[in-house]
């Protein structure tokens, strides 16, 4: 059973910017998010081949995953990813210590 306070990273794809910037506000209001929680920027690559023009990251409480699904769909988004933060965290900070190293070096743990 997953964790209701766990936080979890969620990444969603819509075919028009307004959508996505209606699910934000939405999701802003109903679950009290901090600036830095939740975000929309246009898509690139893969999601852009497949007709999506914007996507939607946040940060949210497992047990409020309801609420964030409900929303993605009204707006006539799709979920494409979803993770434990930790685990989107853990992969960044792997990321940061090989660029801090270069190319083809061992990771850097920081001091």
């Amino acid at each position: 059973m997953d964790d209701p306070d766990e936080m979890r990273v969620v990444a969603a794809g819509f075919s028009e910017p307004q959508a996505a910037a209606a699910a934000e506000a939405e999701l802003r209001q109903r679950l009290d998010l901090e600036g830095g929680d939740i975000q929309v920027a246009p898509a690139g690559g893969e999601s852009a081949r497949r007709g999506l023009r914007a996507l939607l990251a946040g940060r949210f409480r497992w047990g409020r995953k309801d609420v964030v699904d409900e929303v993605v769909k009204r707006y006539a988004g799709e979920v494409l990813e979803e993770h434990p933060e930790t685990r989107v965290r853990g992969s960044a900070q792997t990321q940061a210590k090989e660029r801090k190293a270069g190319p083809g070096l061992p990771p850097v743990e920081p001091s």
